[in-house]
């Protein structure tokens, strides 16, 4: 479901992609990169795999889950070397890599599969804190990753947040449609 947004643009999900037509044996539709460029395109090779939280940065640890085509073989690293056909493999999807909380791992990864080429190498980046540190002496958006030490704003209710500066002025943060209120020294 698509929604007229401004400037021409539109906003929405997939729930799923129906229609496309049949291809050719050996070739594929990669829809991978729908979702980020608003692209399909027709390949030869294995689906490029995909990570699950996506790339980024997050309060607590996390557990990644690496997809790609059914049957196909997934080929990982977690310290952001470039993975070989000897790296730890398994078929898709790989689920419980863990991603530890105050660190950062970089995955890379690419699938194989018995007739068709080998997918391009994926990455994603996570940056993970125990709890997200406020790094401004004054007001300014919650949701903005720039506003907070690492870049790794809280997302979840609950989640625990520190103020890294005094605070010596009277800030307010700025959330969707809420706005929390704060006075030095307090």
């Amino acid at each position: 479901m698509f929604v007229p947004g401004t400037g021409g643009t539109f906003g929405g999900v997939f729930a799923s992609i129906v229609g496309l037509p049949t291809l050719t044996p050996g070739l594929q539709w990669e829809t991978t990169g729908l979702l980020g460029f608003g692209r399909i395109t027709v390949v030869n090779y294995v689906s490029t795999p995909s990570f699950n939280p996506a790339s980024g940065g997050y309060v607590g640890g996390q557990t990644v889950t690496i997809s790609s085509d059914p049957g196909s073989t997934i080929h990982y690293t977690i310290d952001g070397s470039t993975p070989n056909a000897f790296s730890p493999a398994g078929l898709s999807p790989i689920t419980g890599i863990p991603v530890p909380a105050d660190s950062i791992v970089t995955l890379q990864a690419f699938a194989s599969k018995s007739g068709q080429a080998s997918s391009p190498v994926a990455e994603a980046i996570y940056h993970t804190v125990t709890t997200a540190s406020w790094n401004l002496n004054g007001g300014g958006v919650w949701s903005d990753a720039l506003n907070w030490l690492n870049e790794v704003s809280p997302n979840a209710s609950g989640a625990p947040v520190a103020f890294t500066l005094p605070q010596t002025q009277h800030i307010q943060l700025a959330m969707e449609r809420q706005c929390l209120g704060h006075r030095a020294g307090s």
